[in-house]
């Protein structure tokens, strides 16, 4: 081991940067956010959201009895990943309406 590894975080400066690495990351993941909650103003980004959820199966059981279930878990993994990041910020009221996500077809109809 050298000194500068025996060092490394002693200094003000360290902190300063590892600060700064997390506000960075602060920053990105709001604009992510941001990204998801706008996709979901749009028919179109609520579609496609749908279809990938629903591929995902998130809404069906992953149980299978054998080694399929762990592919569905790492579907629905995914799945769950962006239902958080769509949730994230809301109401708990928010969260258990999800059906407002399902898009409508064209004939009106969900």
């Amino acid at each position: 081991m050298d000194i500068e590894e025996l060092s490394e975080g002693l200094y003000l400066e360290d902190y300063i940067r590892d600060e700064k690495k997390v506000l960075e990351q602060r920053v990105k993941n709001e604009a992510l956010l941001l990204s998801f909650k706008t996709m979901l103003k749009t028919p179109d980004g609520k579609r496609v959201l749908w279809d990938i959820l629903s591929f995902c199966g998130v809404f069906q059981n992953a149980m299978t009895g054998n080694s399929k279930t762990y592919f569905n878990l790492g579907r629905q993994s995914v799945g769950q990943y962006i239902m958080v990041m769509l949730n994230l910020g809301n109401k708990l009221e928010d969260v258990l309406d999800f059906q407002k996500l399902r898009p409508e077809d064209t004939d009106g109809k969900s």
